[in-house]
């Protein structure tokens, strides 16, 4: 593992070190030795040690555990083999051998990878199309029929039960239940007892295709909230009934009563308006809770927070204490992080706001707060208490420095909330300058979760494979510049949406970059999108996707498609500036063959590594 960076002239001899021990070049893909030995490090002329480490020395390294399969064998992958459709254009993918020309009916194919990837966007005639790839004497040939009508697949049973998970129905607000059969059947909703007729939402030329039916269930006479139970569905159809129960629950919420709605994930988003694309107000924790003032068709709106996916929490049938009395706080300072401590509180929602000289936190439910001493606190010059409109308790902390405040963490431990603050970290001077940093690497997906699949289909790496490598690498040029590196994956398994938050949170780094690969549909021409993009949603963390996605670009001469805000859970995170990096195209050839190969990865790695140098400070490229 490399211990050393290119900003000194140890490197150098580092690096050859590393050679002579066996990380030597190989081909992309390939497990095979070096045909040549690497130069001994006695063939370095002495002075060139003040000198930065070349890239064919220190890319070998990086990139030693590369083990990604590249076919040269001539294949159609897709289709991959003879196939009937109605549509008017197919894009057709393979591998080949990249040392030969690849004809297409007598053509030359020009959308080809360096490792010989192709695609081919064709257009189809009604009937017949012959397509047949060679290279000298090897051929691959595939038939796509086009047709003018298609096949229609039928269905005989009941699928996507409403609801997936519990929801509440007040009383007076019907809910549309909703569920998928076969089209020209008959279905029925039972709840607790009371039957919905649903219908046919929309009609079909053929009976028997899977249709959508819905159906409105009020519960009417409910006091209080009541759990009803799951919705059984029946189906009559072709003279056979068959049922189905949903997995959530209905709670049912009389006229008057109060619902309160519990955080069931390590957090939930929280919107302005009842739509993803409306504006983020805040970040509900895992065991927050909050009164539901109203109820929407796929979301709540909530006391003091904003709208909510109901997926995102539990509504509940107990009652839960809104209103927390803060019995003491106190505040504790170590070296890069500091704490505030309320005691004495339940689970609430917040509101942050965040500016360059203060942060300001709104916490819905809780009264009796004075402002807190912050003791010997390095970030803040004081903090002021005070009940906005609406009601809660504002707390509002003064920065002592612009930007100084790198990211903060609001949790609940039983009946305490505590909120962390993480100083901004600092490149330090020398040959290992992210020394003290602390980053976490997530190479997307994995396990059973393939991501998105390449033009080599099963003759190379799918999406998953590309991300771990890659992070591999971008955790190698890391410690070698000295950061603490943490991976959310260094295997081929999968961490679901939660449990990566989690991580995440609980380490508190002070930078999170995930590694994706972009694509498109094969319905469309894979070989022209291509470029790099990078998200982030946080303010603060545009200027890690800015440099990040110059950097890239700048390596390895991918198209820069820009830092973009988006919404993606991923981003989310109020503890360190995180950003989700678009790498390239598996659906376009040529991206594809850079991002597998060992130059592409290196090229990637060196410009993280030295992107996160520069934003905290460090020496520029």
């Amino acid at each position: 593992m490399i211990r050393r960076t290119i900003y000194t002239g140890c490197c150098l001899a580092l690096g050859l070190a590393l050679v002579l021990q066996g990380c030597s070049p190989r081909e992309a893909g390939s497990t095979s030795a070096p045909e040549e030995a690497p130069p001994a490090e006695t063939d370095v002329p002495e002075d060139t040690r003040s000198q930065e480490l070349p890239a064919e020395l220190l890319l070998p390294a990086i990139t030693a555990h590369l083990e990604l399969p590249v076919s040269r064998k001539l294949a159609v992958t897709r289709p991959d083999e003879d196939v009937t459709t109605v549509a008017e254009n197919w894009y057709l993918t393979g591998t080949s051998n990249p040392d030969e020309p690849l004809l297409l009916n007598g053509g030359e194919v020009e959308g080809r990878g360096a490792l010989g990837s192709f695609g081919v966007f064709a257009a189809l005639e009604e009937g017949e199309n012959v397509f047949t790839f060679t290279q000298g004497e090897t051929e691959a040939a595939v038939t796509i029929t086009r047709t003018a009508t298609e096949d229609y697949a039928t269905t005989d049973t009941i699928t996507r039960p409403m609801p997936e998970a519990d929801i509440a129905v007040r009383e007076g607000a019907p809910l549309v239940l909703s569920c998928v059969a076969p089209s020209g059947g008959t279905v029925t909703a039972t709840v607790n007892g009371q039957e919905v007729a649903m219908e046919q939402r929309a009609a079909t030329d053929v009976e028997g295709i899977a249709a959508t039916f819905t159906g409105e269930f009020d519960p009417v006479g409910v006091e209080g909230t009541v759990n009803l139970g799951q919705v059984t569905y029946t189906l009559t159809w072709q003279e056979e009934t068959k049922t189905l129960e949903s997995d959530g629950a209905l709670i049912g919420v009389g006229k008057d009563a109060v619902l309160l709605a519990r955080a069931t994930g390590v957090s939930a988003t929280v919107f302005q308006e009842e739509s993803d694309e409306s504006g983020y107000a805040t970040t509900l924790k895992e065991g927050a809770v909050a009164a539901v003032e109203e109820i929407g068709a796929a979301m709540y709106k909530l006391s003091g927070a904003g709208w909510v996916f109901m997926d995102a929490v539990e509504p509940l049938t107990e009652t839960v204490p809104d209103v927390s009395e803060i019995t003491g706080q106190e505040y504790t300072v170590t070296d890069g992080e500091e704490k505030l401590v309320l005691h004495g509180t339940a689970p609430v929602p917040y509101i942050p706001g965040w500016t360059d000289s203060a942060l300001e936190l709104t916490f819905a439910g809780i009264s009796k707060a004075e402002a807190p001493g912050l003791n010997d606190s390095k970030l803040f010059t004081g903090a002021a208490v005070s009940t906005p409109e609406g009601g809660g308790t504002k707390y509002t902390f003064t920065l002592k420095e612009p930007g100084s405040l790198w990211g903060y963490q609001v949790e609940y431990r039983e009946n305490d909330t505590v909120i962390s603050f993480a100083a901004r970290p600092e490149a330090r001077a020398g040959d290992q300058p992210l020394t003290g940093v602390d980053i976490l690497i997530d190479a997307g997906h994995g396990g059973t979760d393939d991501g998105a699949s390449s033009v080599a289909l099963d003759k190379g790496p799918v999406e998953k494979d590309l991300n771990l490598a890659t992070a591999q690498a971008v955790e190698k040029y890391l410690r070698g510049l000295g950061a603490n590196v943490s991976m959310t994956r260094d295997d081929d398994s999968k961490l679901e949406k939660y449990d990566l938050m989690s991580v995440g949170r609980s380490g508190m780094p002070d930078l999170m970059i995930s590694l994706h690969c972009n694509s498109i549909s094969y319905t469309l021409d894979g070989t022209g999108p291509s470029g790099v993009e990078v998200f982030y949603y946080e303010d603060r963390a545009q200027p890690l996707a800015e440099t990040l996605v110059n950097g890239i670009c700048q390596r390895t001469g991918r198209t820069n498609r820009g830092a973009k805000s988006a919404y993606y859970w991923i981003t989310l995170n109020s503890y360190a500036p995180t950003v989700m990096v678009e790498m390239g195209f598996l659906t376009n050839p040529v991206e594809y063959d850079d991002m597998r190969s060992a130059e592409g990865i290196y090229n990637t790695a060196a410009a993280i590594g030295e992107g996160v140098v520069e934003l905290l400070g460090g020496p520029a490229r």
